[in-house]
């Protein structure tokens, strides 16, 4: 009798064992991102709707609210790592698909111990036109060309400080184009140095006579700063462009510095 009470005991808590992993597994997103303690750690400048899947292979739509408009992110698809969480670690690959285009696709892995954000192997192709019609703001170029290309980035960023001390890696932006105005190649590497940003950045037309190189710096008290320069071999190889953006120190040069608050 005993050996019976047993086995059955040991059959029932198996299966209420195997029943709450199974809801576990299965818990709708949308059911999660309505839980008021989820929806405080929330920023309040981000909504998150039309949620699809559990809420560990999920997805949801992003939308960035600033004081003057609301910005359509597109789709950002993930999957936890049921390993890392073993270990009391959060960890997920994470893929967006930029204004919900399945052409324009960011990919990364992204893990969260409590006190740090790690993003790595940030990588992907994003046509140009598209980052321009993310906002009113620069919606003006929205016809303009080229394509960008993340490669490998990483960075990581403390969550109490929202400033990252690291970040590794490199964009390009090739063919673009835009208000008549021309470049085959553009290559930023940014980096952090302290309480700076700095990003440098090359590119031009080497073939055809001319190259840009640029500075930019973002500081963490709201401050920028950039310093772009164009070169040519000789006059005739100036784009024409050049001179309505940035004063003309010489025929061969151009340059200009500037900073504010961003």
């Amino acid at each position: 009798m005993l050996v019976k009470l047993s086995k059955s005991f040991f059959i029932f808590s198996a299966f209420v064992i195997v029943l709450i992993i199974s809801i576990a597994v299965h818990l709708p997103l949308g059911w999660l991102l309505d839980q008021p303690q989820i929806k405080q750690q929330i920023p309040k400048n981000i909504t998150l709707s039309q949620p699809q899947g559990t809420w560990w292979n999920g997805q949801f739509h992003v939308k960035l609210n600033t004081p003057t408009e609301k910005i359509e992110l597109g789709e950002i698809a993930y999957k936890i790592s049921w390993t890392d969480l073993l270990f009391a670690d959060l960890a997920a690959d994470i893929s967006w698909l930029v204004a919900g285009k399945s052409a324009d696709k960011l990919t990364a892995q992204v893990n969260v111990d409590g006190e740090l954000l790690k993003v790595t192997n940030l990588s992907g192709d994003v046509a140009v036109s598209s980052l321009m019609q993310l906002s009113e703001k620069t919606a003006i170029l929205a016809d303009a060309g080229g394509e960008l290309h993340l490669l490998d980035l990483s960075f990581e960023l403390p969550i109490k400080e929202a400033w990252p001390t690291e970040i590794t890696g490199k964009l390009t932006i090739t063919q673009f184009s835009a208000m008549g105005m021309e470049l085959g190649l553009l290559e930023a590497v940014p980096s952090v140095q302290g309480q700076e940003i700095q990003t440098n950045i090359t590119g031009g037309q080497q073939s055809k006579g001319w190259e840009l190189k640029a500075n930019t710096v973002l500081f963490k008290n709201n401050r920028y700063q950039y310093d772009v320069k164009v070169t040519a071999t000789n006059p005739n190889n100036m784009p024409d462009w050049v001179a309505l953006m940035l004063p003309m120190k010489n025929p061969r040069l151009a340059k200009l510095s500037q900073s504010g608050r961003w």
